[in-house]
């Protein structure tokens, strides 16, 4: 299959440099703030302790068709998913290339309304984790065809798989967050006792509460919290006037006053919506994408003014992806997908896991268009939650089904994350108890 050649050239070359089995370019212009992004590392010292982290979750909301966020570029692959995905493929040549060849020799793209992310992805700020999923215990389609599989509860349904994501306990609808359960065992490191660990800008969300309770709101917190704000000089970084931009600039604000608040560990909890594309999926999908990646590009550069890129990583999760095969202008719901993780603390410029083929025939795809994880999501948030300081005896304590994909005497779950310190030392384990012994205000 032959692929005309994109002859537009929106980014500079010298900022994605890759060798591609098709043309690689096309997108909106890019933020031009973000070569100077060393320089403003620079301009101000971090306000954190040494020993500060942040997890940032990114909820995108309705189940995000990440199989045209994340495409093959070398030939036959692309040839694949062009000739699966049909009139929803994107031209090979808009793609923005990756600097990544996969063990098999086979380079990637990604969407071209995502150029912030492809640079951070470039540089070595950002990660994709490949075909991660909400899972009981790990799955063949032998099995599932066979009916023998234990499946996740409401599967391809959005309450129950955004629960799942939320929880990571896929067998139960009426477990407490994971996050609240990290915060249960970190907050007692926090100097600042008055301050919840967990902030959401969203009110509710099951990640950060337990089950059907209120998330934490930053109304709800101390004068002393919202004086600080009051008081902060504002960032020279520029957020678009968005409502995700503006979460993030949230975020950012709190995270600059964090440390003179006495908070050594915090969770944020943002939302972007119109990720349920049954329809008109490659235009409303460019136009979220967009809106996703200017707010993450932003929100980077915000960590770099406060010297703070390597204490805060940034995730994305989603109800599910979505099936291989369009159903119109559209596509339905499905399972396994790729997920986004961006800091400095990320091991960068790679994607974990094995990317999965999508002919519709391949060993990961039943039903003709739904591919199956390969990575839990266990696994995936046991590697955040280890970077937090969370100690590995407490892993199964929050994630239950963590021991069907990972063995606590190995090493790290996936391997995204860099374990060190800023300055080079292994992170130290904050005090700690045990998950619901004792209540967060």
């Amino acid at each position: 299959m032959s692929v005309k050649k994109s002859t537009k050239r929106h980014i500079s070359r010298r900022t994605f440099i890759g060798t591609t089995g098709c043309a690689a370019v096309g997108s909106a212009a890019f933020l031009s703030s973000f070569n100077s992004l060393g320089m403003v590392n620079s301009l101000t010292p971090p306000s954190q302790p040494d020993d500060y982290r942040a997890l940032v979750c990114v909820l995108l909301a309705g189940g995000n068709d990440s199989y045209n966020m994340v495409v093959p570029t070398s030939s036959d692959p692309y040839d694949v998913y062009a000739d699966s995905r049909s009139h929803l493929a994107l031209p090979c040549g808009d793609l923005i290339p990756l600097n990544y060849t996969d063990p098999d020799g086979i380079s990637y793209g990604l969407h071209p309304a995502m150029p912030e992310v492809a640079h951070l992805f470039n540089s070595g700020n950002a990660a994709v984790i490949s075909n991660v999923g909400t899972l009981v215990e790990p799955v063949s389609k032998r099995q599932i065809l066979a009916g023998t599989a234990n499946l996740p509860l409401g599967l391809m349904s959005h309450s129950d798989q955004s629960k799942h994501w939320h929880t990571s306990v896929p067998q139960s609808r009426t477990e407490n967050g994971w996050g609240r359960k990290v915060a249960d065992i970190l907050t007692s490191g926090n100097t600042n006792q008055e301050l919840s660990m967990n902030l959401s800008f969203l009110g509710t969300n099951l990640w950060q509460a337990e089950h059907q309770t209120d998330g934490f709101s930053p109304s709800n917190q101390p004068d002393g919290y919202t004086s600080a704000i009051d008081n902060l000089t504002p960032l020279t970084t520029q957020f678009a006037d968005t409502d995700i931009s503006n979460q993030m600039k949230r975020v950012a604000q709190s995270i600059a006053v964090s440390g003179s608040l006495g908070m050594e560990r915090q969770t944020y909890y943002v939302k972007l919506g119109g990720f349920d594309t049954h329809e008109e999926l490659l235009n409303n999908h460019n136009n979220v994408l967009s809106l996703l990646s200017g707010a993450i590009g932003s929100f980077y550069q915000a960590m770099a003014e406060l010297g703070t890129t390597e204490k805060v990583t940034t995730f994305t999760i989603s109800d599910f992806a979505r099936t291989i095969t369009s159903q119109g202008s559209g596509t339905d719901h499905a399972w396994g997908g790729h997920s986004l993780v961006f800091g400095g603390a990320v091991n960068g410029s790679q994607i974990f896991g094995k990317v999965p083929s999508l002919d519709l025939q391949a060993d990961r795809v039943i039903d003709k268009n739904i591919v199956i994880p390969e990575i839990s999501t266990d696994s995936y948030f046991a590697e955040l939650a280890l970077w937090m300081g969370v100690p590995t005896s407490s892993l199964t304590d929050i994630f239950p089904n963590l021991k069907n994909f990972y063995t606590a005497s190995s090493d790290q779950p996936i391997g995204f994350m860099n374990m060190s310190s800023q300055n080079g030392g292994p992170m130290q384990e904050v005090s700690f108890r045990k998950p619901g012994q004792t209540p967060l205000g």
